[in-house]
């Protein structure tokens, strides 16, 4: 398992602008956000129903150890 440094550098590495991301159950489009941008720790994300959010990579690492988080539809699974 990895420790946290090392999830949320490999997130970093994965999560790049134009990149889409889940992590809630339902797929339909509100839950599906692009990424628009990311400053240091924050990743800007906008949604196909026109919402603005902010997280932290931290907050998306979380998401990955639960289980819950899909980059460009896939689960992540801890493997690039």
């Amino acid at each position: 398992m990895l420790s946290e440094a090392e999830l949320m550098e490999q997130l970093k590495s994965i999560i790049t602008t134009g990149t889409t991301i889940s992590y809630l159950p339902a797929a339909d489009k509100s839950n599906q956000w692009r990424i628009i941008g990311t400053t240091g720790n924050i990743i800007k994300l906008f949604s196909g129903t026109g919402q603005f959010q902010l997280l932290s990579f931290a907050e998306l690492g979380q998401f990955a150890r639960e289980g819950r988080l899909t980059i460009n539809g896939k689960l992540y699974t801890g493997t690039p």
